[in-house]
């Protein structure tokens, strides 16, 4: 019975294993699709044009709001509406950037 235990146990830690063999950032959670408000917690954040050229940056603690989502180059990056009327594609990754809703 307690061998039982054990392969089930390392049956559950392989499982596991490969369904995460990433980075430790690939846990990170997803940013909330449903809250269109922003804050930059990089050190700067790069606003890019449509065909996700770097055009320059957005600054930690800048707010941004989300006008449209997944509609860029490869469908991986939000539009936004920084301070000022600046605007432009950011990654909207959590290491860059937390709701704030």
């Amino acid at each position: 019975m307690a061998l039982g235990g054990v392969t089930g146990l390392l049956c559950l830690a392989g499982v596991l294993f490969t369904l995460y063999r990433g980075d430790p950032e690939d846990a990170l959670p997803p940013v909330d699709p449903a809250c269109d408000l922003y804050e930059v917690t990089a050190k700067t954040l790069f606003r890019r044009d449509a065909e996700g050229q770097v055009i320059d940056q957005f600054v930690r603690d800048e707010r941004l709001e989300v006008l449209r989502r997944n509609g860029s180059v490869d469908n991986r990056y939000w539009y936004v509406s920084g301070s000022g009327g600046k605007r432009g594609w950011v990654d909207p990754d959590p290491r860059w950037m937390r709701p704030l809703c």
